[in-house]
Protein backbone atom coordinates (compact mmCIF):
# COMPACT_ATOMS: atom_id res chain seq x y z
CA UNK A 1 0.00 0.00 0.00
CA UNK A 2 2.85 2.38 0.87
CA UNK A 3 4.58 1.71 -2.44
CA UNK A 4 1.34 1.99 -4.42
CA UNK A 5 0.60 5.37 -2.85
CA UNK A 6 4.14 6.63 -3.56
CA UNK A 7 4.41 7.53 0.10
CA UNK A 8 8.15 8.21 0.07
CA UNK A 9 11.18 8.60 -2.16
CA UNK A 10 14.71 7.58 -1.13
CA UNK A 11 17.10 10.55 -1.05
CA UNK A 12 20.50 11.44 0.33
CA UNK A 13 20.45 12.33 4.03
CA UNK A 14 20.06 16.17 4.13
CA UNK A 15 22.52 18.02 6.31
CA UNK A 16 20.94 19.31 9.52
CA UNK A 17 17.49 17.88 8.75
CA UNK A 18 15.32 16.34 11.47
CA UNK A 19 15.09 12.63 10.61
CA UNK A 20 12.18 10.93 12.39
CA UNK A 21 12.00 7.22 13.17
CA UNK A 22 9.22 4.70 12.61
CA UNK A 23 7.92 1.42 13.96
CA UNK A 24 5.59 -1.41 13.01
CA UNK A 25 2.32 -1.72 14.91
CA UNK A 26 0.44 -5.02 14.89
CA UNK A 27 -3.26 -5.18 15.66
CA UNK A 28 -6.24 -7.52 15.56
CA UNK A 29 -9.30 -6.01 13.91
CA UNK A 30 -12.47 -7.41 15.49
CA UNK A 31 -16.02 -7.91 14.18
CA UNK A 32 -19.15 -6.91 16.11
CA UNK A 33 -19.22 -10.32 17.84
CA UNK A 34 -15.54 -9.92 18.92
CA UNK A 35 -14.27 -12.57 16.48
CA UNK A 36 -11.09 -11.67 14.56
CA UNK A 37 -11.76 -10.07 11.19
CA UNK A 38 -8.10 -9.74 10.19
CA UNK A 39 -4.57 -9.16 11.44
CA UNK A 40 -3.15 -5.76 10.53
CA UNK A 41 0.40 -4.50 10.28
CA UNK A 42 0.85 -0.75 10.00
CA UNK A 43 3.95 1.38 9.55
CA UNK A 44 3.75 4.32 11.95
CA UNK A 45 5.98 7.38 11.88
CA UNK A 46 7.32 8.59 15.23
CA UNK A 47 5.52 11.91 15.11
CA UNK A 48 6.63 12.82 18.61
CA UNK A 49 10.06 13.56 17.10
CA UNK A 50 8.59 16.22 14.79
CA UNK A 51 9.39 19.86 15.51
CA UNK A 52 6.55 22.38 15.52
CA UNK A 53 7.05 25.14 12.98
CA UNK A 54 9.50 22.96 11.03
CA UNK A 55 7.90 19.57 10.38
CA UNK A 56 4.31 20.59 11.04
CA UNK A 57 2.12 23.62 11.67
CA UNK A 58 -1.62 22.95 12.05
CA UNK A 59 -2.81 19.58 13.34
CA UNK A 60 -6.55 19.91 14.05
CA UNK A 61 -8.95 17.70 12.09
CA UNK A 62 -12.69 17.40 12.86
CA UNK A 63 -14.65 14.17 13.19
CA UNK A 64 -18.42 13.74 13.06
CA UNK A 65 -20.22 14.30 16.35
CA UNK A 66 -21.73 11.12 17.73
CA UNK A 67 -24.96 13.03 18.26
CA UNK A 68 -24.99 13.86 14.53
CA UNK A 69 -24.55 10.18 13.68
CA UNK A 70 -27.41 9.22 16.02
CA UNK A 71 -29.62 11.96 14.53
CA UNK A 72 -29.02 10.70 10.99
CA UNK A 73 -29.79 7.14 12.10
CA UNK A 74 -33.03 8.44 13.67
CA UNK A 75 -33.97 10.35 10.48
CA UNK A 76 -33.10 7.33 8.33
CA UNK A 77 -35.44 5.22 10.47
CA UNK A 78 -38.26 7.74 10.18
CA UNK A 79 -37.89 8.24 6.42
CA UNK A 80 -36.86 4.62 5.66
CA UNK A 81 -33.54 5.64 4.07
CA UNK A 82 -30.83 3.25 2.94
CA UNK A 83 -27.92 3.11 5.41
CA UNK A 84 -24.61 1.86 4.03
CA UNK A 85 -21.04 1.94 5.23
CA UNK A 86 -17.65 2.17 3.53
CA UNK A 87 -14.13 2.11 4.89
CA UNK A 88 -11.14 3.78 3.24
CA UNK A 89 -8.14 1.46 3.17
CA UNK A 90 -4.91 3.07 4.35
CA UNK A 91 -6.71 6.42 4.45
CA UNK A 92 -3.80 8.50 5.75
CA UNK A 93 -1.60 7.45 2.82
CA UNK A 94 -3.82 9.67 0.62
CA UNK A 95 -3.02 12.93 2.40
CA UNK A 96 -0.61 15.26 0.59
CA UNK A 97 2.22 16.71 2.70
CA UNK A 98 2.97 20.42 2.56
CA UNK A 99 6.19 20.21 4.63
CA UNK A 100 9.50 18.47 3.95
CA UNK A 101 9.70 15.49 6.30
CA UNK A 102 12.46 12.89 6.32
CA UNK A 103 12.26 9.44 7.89
CA UNK A 104 14.55 6.46 8.41
CA UNK A 105 13.91 3.46 6.14
CA UNK A 106 11.38 0.98 7.64
CA UNK A 107 12.72 -2.04 9.49
CA UNK A 108 12.65 -5.09 7.19
CA UNK A 109 12.43 -2.93 4.05
CA UNK A 110 15.87 -1.29 3.96
CA UNK A 111 17.05 -1.44 0.35
CA UNK A 112 20.35 -3.22 -0.17
CA UNK A 113 23.15 -0.94 -1.27
CA UNK A 114 21.08 2.12 -0.28
CA UNK A 115 21.29 1.78 3.50
CA UNK A 116 22.68 5.33 3.80
CA UNK A 117 19.61 6.91 2.15
CA UNK A 118 16.54 8.22 4.00
CA UNK A 119 12.87 8.48 3.04
CA UNK A 120 11.53 11.84 1.90
CA UNK A 121 7.80 11.64 2.57
CA UNK A 122 5.50 12.66 -0.29
CA UNK A 123 2.28 11.57 1.42
CA UNK A 124 1.18 11.50 5.04
CA UNK A 125 1.84 8.45 7.15
CA UNK A 126 0.09 7.18 10.26
CA UNK A 127 1.68 8.70 13.34
CA UNK A 128 2.58 12.09 11.85
CA UNK A 129 1.16 15.13 13.62
CA UNK A 130 -0.61 16.51 10.55
CA UNK A 131 -1.81 13.23 8.97
CA UNK A 132 -5.43 13.39 10.10
CA UNK A 133 -5.72 17.04 9.04
CA UNK A 134 -4.33 16.39 5.55
CA UNK A 135 -6.56 13.35 5.08
CA UNK A 136 -9.64 15.33 6.08
CA UNK A 137 -8.67 18.12 3.65
CA UNK A 138 -8.32 15.56 0.86
CA UNK A 139 -11.69 13.88 1.49
CA UNK A 140 -13.41 17.24 1.98
CA UNK A 141 -12.11 18.33 -1.44
CA UNK A 142 -13.34 15.06 -2.99
CA UNK A 143 -16.87 15.32 -1.57
CA UNK A 144 -17.12 18.97 -2.60
CA UNK A 145 -16.19 17.99 -6.17
CA UNK A 146 -19.07 15.46 -6.08
CA UNK A 147 -21.54 18.30 -5.27
CA UNK A 148 -21.83 17.51 -1.57
CA UNK A 149 -22.30 20.46 0.77
CA UNK A 150 -20.48 20.51 4.10
CA UNK A 151 -22.60 21.48 7.09
CA UNK A 152 -21.42 24.43 9.13
CA UNK A 153 -22.93 22.93 12.28
CA UNK A 154 -20.90 19.74 11.82
CA UNK A 155 -17.98 19.89 9.42
CA UNK A 156 -17.91 16.10 8.96
CA UNK A 157 -21.53 15.80 7.81
CA UNK A 158 -22.22 16.31 4.09
CA UNK A 159 -25.50 16.71 2.20
CA UNK A 160 -26.41 16.20 -1.46
CA UNK A 161 -29.82 16.99 -2.91
CA UNK A 162 -30.84 17.30 -6.55
CA UNK A 163 -33.89 18.55 -8.43
CA UNK A 164 -35.34 15.02 -8.50
CA UNK A 165 -35.47 14.99 -4.68
CA UNK A 166 -32.68 12.45 -4.38
CA UNK A 167 -31.08 13.01 -0.98
CA UNK A 168 -27.75 11.65 0.25
CA UNK A 169 -25.98 12.26 3.55
CA UNK A 170 -22.44 11.26 4.49
CA UNK A 171 -20.99 11.19 8.00
CA UNK A 172 -17.20 11.11 7.97
CA UNK A 173 -15.39 9.74 11.00
CA UNK A 174 -11.70 9.64 9.99
CA UNK A 175 -11.71 6.71 7.50
CA UNK A 176 -15.27 5.47 8.14
CA UNK A 177 -18.07 6.73 5.89
CA UNK A 178 -21.67 6.26 7.01
CA UNK A 179 -23.92 6.92 4.01
CA UNK A 180 -27.66 7.57 3.83
CA UNK A 181 -29.94 7.96 0.82
CA UNK A 182 -33.52 7.61 -0.38
CA UNK A 183 -32.21 6.09 -3.64
CA UNK A 184 -30.26 2.82 -3.60
CA UNK A 185 -29.32 3.27 -7.27
CA UNK A 186 -27.72 6.69 -6.65
CA UNK A 187 -26.05 5.42 -3.48
CA UNK A 188 -24.41 2.56 -5.41
CA UNK A 189 -23.23 5.02 -8.08
CA UNK A 190 -21.66 7.16 -5.39
CA UNK A 191 -19.92 4.13 -3.88
CA UNK A 192 -18.50 3.17 -7.29
CA UNK A 193 -17.24 6.71 -7.82
CA UNK A 194 -15.50 6.81 -4.43
CA UNK A 195 -14.01 3.36 -5.07
CA UNK A 196 -12.48 4.68 -8.30
CA UNK A 197 -10.80 7.51 -6.37
CA UNK A 198 -9.62 5.61 -3.27
CA UNK A 199 -9.01 2.03 -2.19
CA UNK A 200 -12.33 1.40 -0.47
CA UNK A 201 -13.94 -1.50 1.36
CA UNK A 202 -17.70 -1.68 0.75
CA UNK A 203 -19.26 -2.95 3.98
CA UNK A 204 -22.81 -2.94 2.58
CA UNK A 205 -25.68 -2.13 4.92
CA UNK A 206 -24.36 -0.63 8.14
CA UNK A 207 -24.24 -3.11 11.03
CA UNK A 208 -21.32 -1.94 13.17
CA UNK A 209 -19.65 1.45 13.44
CA UNK A 210 -17.35 2.98 16.05
CA UNK A 211 -17.97 0.15 18.53
CA UNK A 212 -21.76 0.47 18.13
CA UNK A 213 -23.93 -2.32 16.74
CA UNK A 214 -26.81 -1.26 14.50
CA UNK A 215 -29.88 -3.52 14.51
CA UNK A 216 -32.61 -2.57 12.05
CA UNK A 217 -36.09 -3.97 11.47
CA UNK A 218 -37.53 -2.19 8.44
CA UNK A 219 -40.87 -4.03 8.67
CA UNK A 220 -41.46 -2.71 12.17
CA UNK A 221 -39.83 0.64 11.34
CA UNK A 222 -37.27 0.48 14.15
CA UNK A 223 -33.52 0.88 14.44
CA UNK A 224 -31.51 0.21 17.60
CA UNK A 225 -27.93 0.88 18.58
CA UNK A 226 -26.06 -0.80 21.41
CA UNK A 227 -22.51 -1.54 22.54
CA UNK A 228 -22.86 -5.04 23.99
CA UNK A 229 -19.67 -6.29 22.31
CA UNK A 230 -17.65 -3.35 23.61
CA UNK A 231 -19.11 -3.80 27.12
CA UNK A 232 -18.32 -7.53 27.10
CA UNK A 233 -14.65 -6.74 26.34
CA UNK A 234 -14.63 -4.07 29.05
CA UNK A 235 -16.04 -6.42 31.69
CA UNK A 236 -13.54 -9.15 30.76
CA UNK A 237 -10.65 -6.68 30.94
CA UNK A 238 -11.44 -5.90 34.58
CA UNK A 239 -12.30 -9.50 35.51
CA UNK A 240 -15.90 -8.85 36.56
CA UNK A 241 -17.72 -11.40 34.36
CA UNK A 242 -18.91 -13.43 37.36
CA UNK A 243 -19.62 -10.46 39.64
CA UNK A 244 -23.03 -10.13 41.26
CA UNK A 245 -25.47 -8.17 39.06
CA UNK A 246 -26.59 -4.66 40.06
CA UNK A 247 -29.42 -2.64 38.54
CA UNK A 248 -28.35 0.98 39.06
CA UNK A 249 -25.08 2.70 38.00
CA UNK A 250 -24.37 4.08 41.50
CA UNK A 251 -25.82 3.26 44.88
CA UNK A 252 -28.88 5.41 45.61
CA UNK A 253 -28.01 8.49 47.65
CA UNK A 254 -24.25 7.94 47.28
CA UNK A 255 -22.22 11.10 47.97
CA UNK A 256 -18.65 10.87 46.71
CA UNK A 257 -16.12 13.34 48.09
CA UNK A 258 -12.45 14.28 47.93
CA UNK A 259 -12.35 13.36 51.61
CA UNK A 260 -12.44 9.71 50.47
CA UNK A 261 -9.09 10.18 48.69
CA UNK A 262 -5.99 8.47 50.14
CA UNK A 263 -3.98 10.50 52.65
CA UNK A 264 -1.11 8.25 53.78
CA UNK A 265 1.80 7.17 51.58
CA UNK A 266 0.73 3.54 51.96
CA UNK A 267 -2.81 4.30 50.72
CA UNK A 268 -1.46 6.36 47.82
CA UNK A 269 0.94 3.55 46.87
CA UNK A 270 -1.92 1.04 46.87
CA UNK A 271 -4.19 3.26 44.76
CA UNK A 272 -1.38 3.99 42.29
CA UNK A 273 -1.68 0.36 41.14
CA UNK A 274 -5.40 0.74 40.42
CA UNK A 275 -6.27 1.51 36.72
CA UNK A 276 -8.83 4.15 37.72
CA UNK A 277 -8.36 6.66 34.91
CA UNK A 278 -8.27 4.07 32.12
CA UNK A 279 -11.40 2.37 33.50
CA UNK A 280 -13.34 5.64 33.69
CA UNK A 281 -12.18 6.56 30.18
CA UNK A 282 -13.21 3.16 28.78
CA UNK A 283 -16.65 3.38 30.41
CA UNK A 284 -17.03 6.96 29.16
CA UNK A 285 -17.06 5.71 25.57
CA UNK A 286 -20.18 3.67 26.37
CA UNK A 287 -21.84 6.80 27.72
CA UNK A 288 -20.88 8.83 24.64
CA UNK A 289 -22.14 6.16 22.25
CA UNK A 290 -25.44 4.77 23.46
CA UNK A 291 -25.77 4.88 27.25
CA UNK A 292 -27.11 8.17 28.65
CA UNK A 293 -28.14 6.28 31.79
CA UNK A 294 -24.53 6.28 33.05
CA UNK A 295 -23.77 9.93 32.23
CA UNK A 296 -24.15 11.16 35.81
CA UNK A 297 -22.01 8.32 37.17
CA UNK A 298 -19.20 9.12 34.72
CA UNK A 299 -19.35 12.85 35.51
CA UNK A 300 -19.19 12.18 39.26
CA UNK A 301 -16.40 9.57 39.08
CA UNK A 302 -14.18 11.47 36.62
CA UNK A 303 -13.77 14.31 39.14
CA UNK A 304 -11.55 12.09 41.30
CA UNK A 305 -9.18 10.91 38.56
CA UNK A 306 -6.29 12.90 40.00
CA UNK A 307 -6.33 11.18 43.40
CA UNK A 308 -8.97 8.41 43.61
CA UNK A 309 -9.69 6.59 46.84
CA UNK A 310 -10.86 3.07 47.51
CA UNK A 311 -14.52 4.12 47.70
CA UNK A 312 -14.22 5.79 44.29
CA UNK A 313 -12.71 2.61 42.83
CA UNK A 314 -15.49 0.50 44.32
CA UNK A 315 -18.00 2.81 42.64
CA UNK A 316 -16.22 2.31 39.28
CA UNK A 317 -16.39 -1.47 39.70
CA UNK A 318 -20.09 -1.23 40.55
CA UNK A 319 -20.61 0.78 37.36
CA UNK A 320 -18.89 -1.95 35.31
CA UNK A 321 -21.11 -4.56 37.01
CA UNK A 322 -24.16 -2.47 36.06
CA UNK A 323 -23.00 -2.36 32.44
CA UNK A 324 -22.52 -6.13 32.49
CA UNK A 325 -26.05 -6.59 33.86
CA UNK A 326 -27.53 -4.26 31.22
CA UNK A 327 -25.16 -4.84 28.30
CA UNK A 328 -28.03 -5.60 25.90
CA UNK A 329 -29.82 -2.29 26.55
CA UNK A 330 -30.41 -0.41 23.30
CA UNK A 331 -31.32 3.07 22.13
CA UNK A 332 -34.22 2.62 19.72
CA UNK A 333 -35.61 4.97 17.09
CA UNK A 334 -39.08 4.55 15.56
CA UNK A 335 -40.80 5.49 12.34
CA UNK A 336 -44.30 6.96 12.65
CA UNK A 337 -46.27 6.72 9.42
CA UNK A 338 -48.21 9.81 8.43
CA UNK A 339 -45.74 12.19 10.10
CA UNK A 340 -43.75 14.49 7.79
CA UNK A 341 -40.75 14.71 10.06
CA UNK A 342 -39.80 13.53 13.53
CA UNK A 343 -40.25 16.03 16.34
CA UNK A 344 -37.25 17.15 18.39
CA UNK A 345 -37.84 18.01 22.03
CA UNK A 346 -35.72 18.18 25.16
CA UNK A 347 -35.71 17.71 28.92
CA UNK A 348 -33.79 19.94 31.34
CA UNK A 349 -33.18 19.29 35.03
CA UNK A 350 -30.78 20.11 37.88
CA UNK A 351 -29.95 18.75 41.31
CA UNK A 352 -29.26 21.62 43.66
CA UNK A 353 -26.01 21.59 45.67
CA UNK A 354 -25.31 17.93 44.94
CA UNK A 355 -21.49 18.17 45.14
CA UNK A 356 -20.24 17.56 48.68
CA UNK A 357 -16.92 19.33 48.07
CA UNK A 358 -17.97 22.68 46.62
CA UNK A 359 -21.80 22.56 46.88
CA UNK A 360 -22.25 23.15 43.17
CA UNK A 361 -25.27 21.73 41.37
CA UNK A 362 -25.46 19.26 38.49
CA UNK A 363 -27.02 20.05 35.11
CA UNK A 364 -28.72 17.33 33.12
CA UNK A 365 -30.33 17.66 29.70
CA UNK A 366 -31.57 15.20 27.11
CA UNK A 367 -32.90 15.61 23.56
CA UNK A 368 -35.16 13.12 21.84
CA UNK A 369 -35.72 12.57 18.10
CA UNK A 370 -37.82 9.80 16.49
CA UNK A 371 -38.55 8.29 19.90
CA UNK A 372 -34.96 7.88 21.07
CA UNK A 373 -32.31 9.98 22.78
CA UNK A 374 -29.90 11.69 20.38
CA UNK A 375 -27.90 13.92 22.74
CA UNK A 376 -27.44 14.26 26.49
CA UNK A 377 -25.18 15.80 29.08
CA UNK A 378 -24.57 15.54 32.81
CA UNK A 379 -22.25 18.28 34.05
CA UNK A 380 -21.35 20.10 37.23
CA UNK A 381 -22.32 23.77 37.06
CA UNK A 382 -19.48 26.34 36.99
CA UNK A 383 -20.81 28.42 39.90
CA UNK A 384 -22.73 27.84 43.13
CA UNK A 385 -26.50 28.28 42.76
CA UNK A 386 -28.23 30.01 45.69
CA UNK A 387 -31.55 28.23 45.13
CA UNK A 388 -32.99 25.22 43.32
CA UNK A 389 -34.76 27.62 40.94
CA UNK A 390 -31.43 29.22 40.03
CA UNK A 391 -29.83 25.80 39.43
CA UNK A 392 -32.74 24.81 37.15
CA UNK A 393 -32.49 28.14 35.28
CA UNK A 394 -28.76 27.62 34.66
CA UNK A 395 -29.43 24.06 33.48
CA UNK A 396 -32.13 25.29 31.08
CA UNK A 397 -29.69 27.80 29.59
CA UNK A 398 -27.26 25.00 28.73
CA UNK A 399 -30.11 22.97 27.23
CA UNK A 400 -31.20 25.95 25.10
CA UNK A 401 -27.69 26.26 23.68
CA UNK A 402 -27.88 22.60 22.66
CA UNK A 403 -31.37 23.15 21.21
CA UNK A 404 -30.08 25.96 19.00
CA UNK A 405 -27.32 23.72 17.67
CA UNK A 406 -29.92 21.07 16.88
CA UNK A 407 -32.11 23.60 15.07
CA UNK A 408 -29.15 24.71 12.97
CA UNK A 409 -28.09 21.12 12.22
CA UNK A 410 -31.57 19.94 11.24
CA UNK A 411 -32.17 23.05 9.11
CA UNK A 412 -28.97 22.38 7.17
CA UNK A 413 -30.13 18.80 6.61
CA UNK A 414 -33.25 20.20 4.96
CA UNK A 415 -35.75 19.67 7.79
CA UNK A 416 -38.44 22.22 8.60
CA UNK A 417 -37.84 23.57 12.13
CA UNK A 418 -40.04 26.66 11.93
CA UNK A 419 -41.91 25.69 15.09
CA UNK A 420 -40.41 26.32 18.51
CA UNK A 421 -38.31 23.54 20.02
CA UNK A 422 -40.03 22.43 23.21
CA UNK A 423 -37.87 22.21 26.33
CA UNK A 424 -39.51 20.44 29.27
CA UNK A 425 -38.68 21.45 32.85
CA UNK A 426 -40.17 20.52 36.21
CA UNK A 427 -39.34 23.92 37.74
CA UNK A 428 -42.14 26.49 37.43
CA UNK A 429 -39.85 29.12 38.97
CA UNK A 430 -37.19 28.64 36.27
CA UNK A 431 -39.83 28.75 33.51
CA UNK A 432 -41.34 31.96 34.89
CA UNK A 433 -37.91 33.57 35.21
CA UNK A 434 -37.11 32.63 31.59
CA UNK A 435 -40.43 33.88 30.21
CA UNK A 436 -40.68 37.12 32.22
CA UNK A 437 -37.51 39.22 32.11
CA UNK A 438 -38.46 41.33 35.11
CA UNK A 439 -36.11 42.51 37.83
CA UNK A 440 -36.31 40.38 40.94
CA UNK A 441 -34.14 40.40 44.09
CA UNK A 442 -33.74 36.61 43.82
CA UNK A 443 -32.32 36.79 40.29
CA UNK A 444 -30.38 40.08 40.18
CA UNK A 445 -27.05 38.34 40.88
CA UNK A 446 -27.38 35.70 38.11
CA UNK A 447 -24.65 36.03 35.49
CA UNK A 448 -25.83 37.78 32.33
CA UNK A 449 -24.85 34.82 30.13
CA UNK A 450 -27.58 32.72 31.73
CA UNK A 451 -30.22 35.25 30.64
CA UNK A 452 -29.47 34.28 27.04
CA UNK A 453 -32.45 31.90 27.36
CA UNK A 454 -34.90 34.84 27.57
CA UNK A 455 -33.85 36.14 24.16
CA UNK A 456 -34.38 32.73 22.54
CA UNK A 457 -37.85 32.39 24.05
CA UNK A 458 -38.71 35.90 22.85
CA UNK A 459 -37.44 34.96 19.36
CA UNK A 460 -39.67 31.87 19.45
CA UNK A 461 -36.74 29.53 18.85
CA UNK A 462 -37.43 27.67 22.08
CA UNK A 463 -40.54 27.15 24.17
CA UNK A 464 -40.38 26.04 27.81
CA UNK A 465 -43.17 23.83 29.16
CA UNK A 466 -43.73 22.37 32.61
CA UNK A 467 -43.97 18.64 33.32
CA UNK A 468 -44.25 16.65 36.51
CA UNK A 469 -41.06 15.63 38.31
CA UNK A 470 -42.33 12.03 38.10
CA UNK A 471 -41.76 11.95 34.34
CA UNK A 472 -38.69 14.22 34.16
CA UNK A 473 -36.40 11.97 32.09
CA UNK A 474 -33.33 14.19 32.68
CA UNK A 475 -33.52 13.45 36.43
CA UNK A 476 -31.49 10.32 35.66
CA UNK A 477 -28.62 12.62 34.60
CA UNK A 478 -28.36 14.59 37.85
CA UNK A 479 -28.14 12.13 40.76
CA UNK A 480 -27.96 8.44 41.76
CA UNK A 481 -31.50 7.03 41.86
CA UNK A 482 -33.16 4.00 43.41
CA UNK A 483 -33.86 0.91 41.29
CA UNK A 484 -37.58 1.57 40.64
CA UNK A 485 -37.13 5.29 39.85
CA UNK A 486 -34.04 4.60 37.68
CA UNK A 487 -35.85 2.03 35.52
CA UNK A 488 -39.01 4.16 35.25
CA UNK A 489 -36.94 6.97 33.69
CA UNK A 490 -34.77 4.57 31.72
Amino acid sequence: SIREAGTYTLVERPSGANIIGNKWVFKKKLKADNSVEKYKARLVGKGYNQKEGVDYFETFAPVAKLSAIRALLALATHHDLEIHQMDVKCAFLNGVLEEDIYMEQPQGFIEKGKEHLVCKLNKTLYGLKQSSRQWYAKMDQTLSSLSFRRLESDNCTYVYQDKHNVVMYICLFVDDLLMFSNSLIRLNKLKKKLSSLYKMKDLGEAEYILGMQIVRDRKKGTLSICQSGYIKNLVEKYGLEEAKPVYTPLESGLKLSKEDAPTTDKEKSTMAKVPYQSAVGAIMYCMLGSRPDIAYAITALSQFSNNPGWQHWNAVKRLIRYLNTTKDYKLTYHSKKGHEGPCLYGYSDADWGNSMDDRRSYTGYLFVLAGGAVSWQAKKQPTVALSSMEAEYMAATQAVKEALWWRSFLTELGMNVSNETVLLSDSKGAIDLAKNPEFHPRSKHIDIRHHFIREQIANKSVKMDHISTEIMAADILTKPLGKVRHHTLL
